[in-house]
Parts: structure tokens; C-alpha cells; sequence
């Protein structure tokens, strides 16, 4: 993938499923409420989100098998960024909680680009370009005509599998950071 283009969204999903193990529809949703949304849901309180990183930096090994970033946007501003291989280049707590806050304030997501993607998600899966389960893409296609786009939380069969702990963020946002470290 050339570094000066856009990502489709073919790219971002079969970089997650040759990536990750047990990719769900439901982790597909995720990926793409992400990359729309951002991390804006976690901080609704400040302190508890502090909290919650800086134990969850204290509790996981720092080892360096995973990718740093795993892409969430199309236009590959909007990133997860692991916390093992990010704690095993020695990033520190204060310095992603404030990209975080920061990329919460600048990711302006909006109903139409989530539905876009979503729809966009549904013609991949019809058209048979990958073999998510059709019947879970539309109990979720009518969990959202029913109640909305809501956060979703990953499948458990994802959980398991890959024990995901990341935060979602800008990228130019980090750089920024990150080349001041």
C-alpha cells in the first residue's frame, strides 16, 4: 500500500484480518465506528480514563511482537496504537493520554461517513470479497436501523484470541509527540 494514497476499505479489512485472529462482523463495526468516531467515547471522564491507562500500561507485558499502529481510516490519519509495543519503545502515560485528548478533539465523525463505510462494508460481504457471516451483518445492519450507530464492544472470540489493548488516535497527533520524545 503506497504511503501517498487513500486506503480503500478493502485495504484496512484484510489488513485486520491477515493481522488479527477471529475477526468478527461485530469487530469490523468496531473498526469502523474507530475510525469515524474516534476515542472521544473513553473520555467522557477525564480522570477514570487516566486511571484506566496508566493501569493498563502497568499491567501489560512490554513486548514487541505486534504492530505499533494497525489502521482504522481511510485516509490513514486515525490509527490504534498498541500499548505493548508502544510501552516497549518506552511511550509514556502522560504523553498518549494527551494525543488522546487531543485527537478526540480534532476527529469529528458524522452518521453519514459511518453509514457510508457500513454500506460500503455490506456490498464487500455480498459480493463475496470476504466470508463474514451474512446473518450477523444484518442483525447489526438492523440493530442500526433500529436503535443507531452505538459504540460496540469487540467479539469475544476476538477478545480471546488476540487480548486487544490499544487507544484509538491521530497520527500526525502522535507524530508530533513522539518526535518530541
Amino acid at each position: 500500500m503506497s504511503i501517498n494514497k487513500q486506503y480503500t476499505l478493502h485495504d484496512v479489512i484484510t489488513w485486520h484480518l491477515t493481522h488479527k485472529q477471529n475477526l468478527q462482523v461485530q469487530d469490523v463495526y468496531k473498526l469502523l465506528y474507530q475510525s469515524v468516531y474516534g476515542p472521544a467515547h473513553i473520555l467522557s471522564n477525564l480522570d477514570a480514563a487516566r486511571a484506566y491507562l496508566e493501569n493498563e500500561l502497568s499491567q501489560i507485558d512490554s513486548v514487541n511482537e505486534e504492530n505499533l499502529f494497525e489502521p482504522l481510516s481511510l485516509d490513514k490519519k486515525i490509527v490504534r496504537v498498541n500499548l505493548r509495543p508502544y510501552k516497549s519503545l518506552g511511550g509514556k502515560t502522560e504523553m498518549l493520554f494527551q494525543v488522546l485528548q487531543e485527537s478526540a478533539g480534532t476527529i469529528r465523525g458524522n452518521e453519514k461517513d459511518f453509514s457510508d463505510l457500513w454500506e460500503t462494508f455490506i456490498t464487500l460481504v455480498n459480493s463475496q470479497k470476504y466470508d463474514f457471516d451474512k446473518k450477523a451483518v444484518a442483525l447489526i445492519d438492523e440493530q442500526i436501523q433500529r436503535v443507531g450507530i452505538k459504540q460496540m464492544h469487540h467479539s469475544s472470540e476476538y477478545r480471546r484470541a488476540n487480548e486487544p489493548s490499544y487507544r484509538v488516535i491521530s497520527l500526525p497527533i502522535f507524530q508530533n509527540y513522539w518526535q518530541i520524545k
